[in-house]
């Protein structure tokens, strides 16, 4: 965490095509401290605003990706889904006018990022080399179960004729259930949206209590809809120190970020 080069994950299926970029940060190579050390990239967290824009430009350096293009949401755990055109308000080099409301972005423009934050909650890429066309979403538990994979596929077929066969996902690190636990009143809300069998596959039992498998309905979410080239980060932001993680830090900490763009 005491690098001055940020560490940079990536995911396999993704790395190789020639006309996606894409990075998920890490905590290190940033300029914060305390419970924010040291790439905190959320700017709205209690860390010192101008450390986080010059660690946003230090991740868009290292990512290479303009941070004068940089499209960013006021993520509000929706299944909301924008399209970033030419008339998208682009904020000064690393500090992005967070746009409200929505948790999801789909583009065909080149050479703008997009960038969704996590501090537990799941980030994910969409790229649709055939038709050269990008989505980026933020889904924690609430935007999972409005689907927002959905949302943001069924918006990138339309707007850019995307099928599920064009499309190759990215799912980056978020909580894993041994350290996600839930309710009784969540798991009766599960079963009445999903029905008991499906319900029953998103949960797991630890010491008797159930926890929440976001990634179980993520991976399930992405079958429904045909995208089987998929790559998941089995990293869990409670378990790794590298990544910012709310419930480990109860509640002061920092955000990492998923970033992607066309060239």
């Amino acid at each position: 965490m005491t690098t001055d080069v940020p560490e940079l994950l990536r995911f396999g299926n993704l790395s190789g095509e020639p006309g996606l970029v894409h990075a998920v940060s890490t905590r290190s190579g940033g300029v914060s401290s305390g419970p924010y050390a040291s790439l905190n990239l959320g700017e709205a967290t209690g860390d010192d605003p101008a450390k986080a824009a010059e660690n946003m430009r230090r991740f868009m350096a290292a990512a290479g990706m303009p941070p004068e293009r940089l499209a960013a949401m006021r993520q509000d755990h929706t299944a909301n889904v924008a399209e970033v055109r030419g008339d998208w308000p682009f904020g000064p080099p690393g500090e992005p006018v967070f746009q409200p409301h929505i948790d999801g972005m789909v583009t065909r423009l080149k050479n703008t990022p997009l960038i969704a934050f996590s501090a537990d909650c799941a980030t994910a890429v969409f790229y649709d080399r055939t038709n050269a066309a990008l989505g980026v979403m933020h889904a924690g538990w609430r935007g999972a179960v409005q689907n927002i994979f959905r949302a943001a596929f069924e918006r990138m077929a339309l707007l850019y004729g995307s099928r599920p066969g064009d499309i190759s996902a990215g799912v980056g690190p978020c909580i894993c259930a041994a350290h996600y636990p839930v309710g009784e009143d969540f798991t009766a809300g599960l079963g009445a949206l999903f029905g008991a069998d499906k319900a029953a596959r998103l949960l797991r039992r630890v010491d008797g209590r159930a926890h929440f498998d976001l990634r179980a309905l993520l991976r399930e979410q992405l079958l429904e809809l045909g995208i089987t080239n998929h790559e998941f980060s089995p990293l869990c932001t409670r378990e790794d120190e590298r990544l910012f993680s709310w419930r480990r830090d109860k509640g002061v900490t920092g955000r990492f970020a998923l970033a992607a763009m066309l060239k």
